[in-house]
Formats: C-alpha cells, structure tokens, sequence
C-alpha cells in the first residue's frame, strides 16, 4: 500500500506540474519544493486517549501562478505512536492537493524585513487503516530567506488537520472525526522561473 501512495503521488505531481495552463502573456513562474516536517499532537478523543505525540511531514512541489499564490499537489504521512498495549501505532498516508497565498518571494527587502507569511489550505485523500477518508487542513508560518539568491527559505508554521468522518460505516471501526495540531519549520528549496506565453 506504501508503494501504491508513493507512485501515485508522483504520478500526480508530474500530471499537475505539465497541466497547469499558460498565460495569453509572457509570464514568470517559479518552481520550488516545500517540506514541511512537524510534531502531531491529536486534540480530540478517541486519539488523544490512544495516541501520543507523533510527527507529520508533507511534501509540496510548487507552482506560482502569481507572485502571491502558489499551487500544486501535496504528499503527505502522519505517525503517532500507540500509548495503550495491544493498539498498533496510528498511520495515515494522505495525498491531494494545496493553494497558498503568500508575499512574494521576489520582495527586495533585506534580514527580517524580507519575511514572507503564508497561509495554505490543502484538501486531501487519506487512508487510515482499510477506511478512505478525505482530511481539509489549514496551515499558516512565514518563511525567511537565506541568501541573497532567496533559493533556501525556511520558517515555522502551524497546521489545523482533520481526518472527516467516514461515510461508509464499518462494525469495530471507530469513525469519528481525528483533529491534529501539528506545529514545525518549513523548508523551501529552489526558486526555478520558468518563461510561458507569447
């Protein structure tokens, strides 16, 4: 099932990254790739009670379709470990898609005044266990660049997950909503501008 995920989630983001439609004008558009690695905590019973604190990391390959937002298909997995015995370690694999609006990268101020915030929500599908869910989430940090060439940005962030209800309802399956604070820095690679349009 790992596998599965994983070339699907690559599949995606090569579907995603040669989809996206060109501007009627010349345009730059800057490729990056985002990681955001954190700490999970789960907020509401019956996770909390079975679960302790675990980490989350989610991959974003990136497109600007404007200095201000960037889009593209997110790849995601969260781990919490189990604190009761007899319960295996909680595991969901999640893979769909993000937008972000942020302050441009291309600002010309210098050290802390060059900071970018960012606010991204994503939409995602999740598999926990054998159930198939879908998982919102909503994530807000600023990034700071690194060098003058604004190539490495990093920051911290935080992100409101929630793994929804599943429709189908299965007998010794426990279907309520899972709600997940996670809270880490944010790594930002490459500033790749592209040329589309005439």
């Amino acid at each position: 099932m790992r596998k599965t995920l994983i070339k699907s989630g690559l599949l995606f983001a090569a579907f995603a990254s040669i989809t996206i439609p060109a501007p009627a004008k010349a345009d730059e558009h800057a490729l990056s790739l985002k990681l955001e690695p954190g700490v999970a905590v789960p907020l509401t019973s019956p996770q909390k009670d079975r679960f302790g604190v675990g980490g989350d990391l989610t991959i974003k390959p990136l497109m600007s379709l404007t200095p201000w937002l960037a889009v593209g298909p997110s790849l995601s997995v969260l781990a919490l470990p189990s604190k009761l015995d007899g319960v295996d370690a909680g595991t969901a694999f999640r893979l769909g898609a993000t937008a972000e609006v942020r302050r441009s990268h291309d600002n010309s101020d210098t050290g802390l005044a060059a900071a970018a915030p960012w606010l991204a929500g994503e939409l995602q599908y999740v598999r926990t266990g054998d159930l198939n869910r879908m998982a919102p989430a909503l994530s807000a940090g600023v990034a700071f660049p690194t060098s003058e060439e604004r190539s490495l940005w990093i920051g911290p962030f935080v992100k409101y997950l929630g793994v929804v209800q599943s429709v189908v309802d299965k007998p010794g399956h426990d279907n309520s909503d899972a709600k997940v604070l996670i809270a880490g820095v944010s790594i930002e690679l490459g500033n790749i501008h592209i040329v589309t349009g005439k």
